[in-house]
């Protein structure tokens, strides 16, 4: 979980990122989204995030390795997790994790 992300949910705040790669997901509806991880996710000088996976509008420009500035607003959600193994198993747990979304007003630095 993103603790330091957490204190900022529901807010929509300024922040600094280093690009560090592309990649793409499948949404509800069957489609193909962009997506970039983002890493050293900062809020001023305050690292809130080593990294984050976020919905990408193709490239806003961007290349890996870029430092970024966004807008964008912090949202809780739901997600599963394995833990420790037991007889072979995996347990799994459902934990609240942080997100960017509304993702805006990209510039590459």
């Amino acid at each position: 979980m993103r603790r330091e992300l957490a204190r900022y949910a529901g807010q929509r705040l300024r922040f600094n990122a280093t690009v560090k790669r592309f990649g793409s997901r499948t949404d509800d509806t069957g489609r193909k989204q962009h997506t970039a991880c983002l890493s050293n996710v900062r809020v001023g000088k305050r690292i809130v995030a080593g990294h984050a996976w976020v919905d990408w509008q193709h490239g806003h420009g961007s290349e890996a390795g870029d430092l970024v500035e966004l807008t964008a607003t912090v949202c809780a959600y739901e997600k599963t997790r394995a833990t420790r193994r037991r007889r072979g198993r995996k347990r799994w747990e459902k934990v609240i994790d942080y997100e960017l979304v509304d993702i805006d007003e990209v510039a590459v630095k």
